[in-house]
């Protein structure tokens, strides 16, 4: 996942036990020593199914349009199927 950012382009990445996969859409809440929450929507491929996810370990990375980067790291607690 430690790919070269072009400069001026945000992005976000997220990994499920080092294994990458591209992110569709993000919604959440995080706020200053309390808990977090983050609901994504990622693709996947059509032999993996979301409930294989549920209580491994996985990593969301941002980077700014100035190249910083942060990471949060969690438990997948719930996983849905949604079909395109």
């Amino acid at each position: 996942m430690d790919m070269e950012i072009p400069a001026n382009k945000a992005r976000m990445d997220f990994a499920l036990e080092g294994t990458p996969y591209p992110v569709i859409a993000i919604q959440g809440e995080e706020r200053l020593n309390q808990g977090f929450f983050f609901q994504l929507d990622i693709q996947i491929a059509l032999h993996q199914y979301g409930d294989a996810f549920v209580g491994r370990r996985a990593e969301l990375r941002f980077t700014g349009l100035d190249g910083d980067r942060r990471s949060l790291i969690a438990l997948i607690e719930s996983a849905e199927e949604v079909g395109f």
